[in-house]
């Protein structure tokens, strides 16, 4: 049995110009990454991912990587001729442990994950036959080791992503993992298993070198694609809304940044989306979001989930429910506990339009239709939202008459909402404050109408109770501490995260792989 420890010689310039390279890319990344921010577009919603969240989100790929790379042993056997001896490696096994995680972003499509001080030991048999007559033949065993007992182990691993979120649903892929090392950061011991080993350890090493590398980043960038999906699943959010699903349609396309954050040295991560409702099977809304909450605002999340949302996200939400507010009523559609019955001889409108005294007893139909929306019409501020400018036409007519009349109603509308957690979801419940209506008479067979009586009718849907909306997340992600505020300008959903992996790995590195003991310097 033979061991030698080869410092790999031949590799040095290649691997000197691999680690140039990659600490060059890694530098331009974050220098585009962070050059790009300070400059958000106007837009519905913006979801935040604080620079803790996005470390948590770190660690959940890491030891999803670190689980499947572990468990692999599906790598296929590598062949080859150098100049001295012809080479198989076989029956790959890689065990990884991840040190501190970075990333950073070159364009709005992709970034990289970046584990320093990355530990890593690859074990693998070989058979190995020299060139020259009579062309011996060997077999054995192959560790390739990282400094596991340092700090700094000098071996890096970066994984490059692409996260499109112009799709629907989202797309989360990996695209490519490089490993880089430093001449001296990495070991390997050659053991041959035969009696008589004549083949040069040091010819061994050297085929090893030129296919390890490879054989572990195909491995891994497997386990990317795989963890990619898995972690794309669970960050995937479920939304109901207080209307039929298949009614409406929302966009949540939009650009993501990685953007400077002062207090911490990594980015957080901040996706703008369009967050445009329309009717399902119609055109999208005319008018386009036009605020963007202030800046300082964005970049320093007080939790590790901030979701700023503007009043253009509930402006396009009536534009796309606007229909619903086209409405035939006739008498008996009216519960009988209604304070206000739609009869000639209810006291509210025998008061309100004194002509229908020449009608008694005779029923009122309603008929309600909405006015096109073609501008956001809400504000919101720090009492909560506040709607102007929405316009209901309501004709009435007295049944079995010619006669009726024709009312133009602006509404002036104040709600608060509040926020629930119950398990992964959170509840947004708006309540109505106070409903105001600026009413005028457009037309008239029946006299005089009291414009005023009628505004005060509609301060009776103020105690009117608004369906909720409902945003769900994995169960595999746990919220806590969620609160909304209201602020000038928009809202804001706030909750801190707790990632739950149940597949935790140890993030050890086995030492002993081999039937001996390895010593490492």
């Amino acid at each position: 049995r033979t061991k030698n420890k080869e410092n790999w010689s031949k590799m040095r310039g290649k691997m000197k110009e691999m680690i140039v390279v990659t600490m060059m890319m890694v530098t331009m990344m974050i220098s585009l990454g962070r050059s790009q921010q300070n400059t958000y577009p106007p837009a519905g919603i913006y979801v935040d991912f604080s620079e803790f969240a996005m470390g948590s989100l770190g660690v959940l790929l890491s030891d999803e990587i670190t689980n499947k790379v572990n468990n692999d042993t599906t790598a296929p056997s590598v062949s080859g001729k150098g100049s001295s001896a012809s080479y198989t490696f076989s029956q790959w096994q890689f065990y990884v442990a991840y040190g501190e995680v970075s990333w950073a972003s070159s364009d709005s499509v992709d970034f990289s994950f970046i584990w320093q001080d990355f530990q890593i030991e690859i074990v693998c048999t070989y058979e190995v036959c020299a060139n020259d007559w009579p062309h011996p033949c060997e077999d054995g065993q192959i560790a390739i080791y990282s400094a596991v007992n340092t700090s700094d182990s000098g071996v890096n691993l970066t994984v490059n992503m692409q996260l499109d979120l112009q799709e629907q649903p989202i797309s989360l892929n990996g695209t490519s993992v490089v490993l880089s090392f430093s001449p001296d950061s990495i070991e390997v011991d050659v053991q041959c298993s035969d009696v008589f080993c004549l083949i040069p350890t040091s010819d061994i090493a050297d085929s090893v070198a030129s296919s390890f590398t490879s054989s572990f980043e195909t491995a891994v960038l497997k386990a990317v694609v795989a963890a990619s999906k898995e972690i794309r699943d669970k960050l995937t959010v479920t939304l109901q809304f207080p209307v039929k699903q298949d009614e409406i349609d929302l966009n949540i396309a939009g650009d993501w940044f990685f953007y400077p954050n002062e207090q911490f040295p990594q980015p957080g991560f901040l996706f703008a989306s369009t967050g445009a409702f329309w009717p399902n099977g119609g055109v999208e809304p005319t008018f386009t979001p036009t605020y963007v909450p202030p800046v300082d605002i964005l970049e320093n999340p007080s939790s590790d989930l901030s979701v700023f949302i503007t009043s253009y996200f509930f402006g396009t939400f009536l534009y796309a429910v606007n229909d619903i507010f086209n409405i035939n009523l006739i008498p008996t559609q009216i519960p009988s506990t209604s304070p206000v019955q739609l009869s000639t001889s209810d006291s509210f409108f025998s008061s309100v339009v004194p002509g229908l005294s020449q009608y008694p007893n005779r029923g009122i139909n309603v008929a309600i239709s909405a006015s096109p929306i073609t501008s956001d019409l809400f504000t919101i501020n720090s009492q909560g939202i506040y709607s102007s400018g929405f316009e209901l036409t309501t004709a009435f007519s007295v049944e079995n008459t010619s006669v009726g009349w024709t009312l133009v109603n602006t509404l002036f509308v104040n709600a608060s909402i509040t926020a629930a957690l119950t398990g992964s979801n959170i509840t947004l419940t708006p309540s109505l404050t106070s409903i105001n209506a600026s009413v005028s008479v457009q037309s008239t067979t029946v006299g005089d109408i009291d414009a005023d009586g009628f505004s005060q009718l509609f301060q009776l849907f103020a105690a009117a109770k608004i369906p909720s909306f409902n945003f769900g997340l994995s169960e595999e992600i746990k919220l806590k501490d969620v609160q909304i505020t209201a602020n000038p300008g928009y809202l804001v959903l706030e909750a801190n995260l707790d990632f739950m992996n149940s597949k935790k790995s140890s993030n050890k590195i086995s030492s002993s792989l081999l039937d001996v003991s390895v010593t490492l310097n």
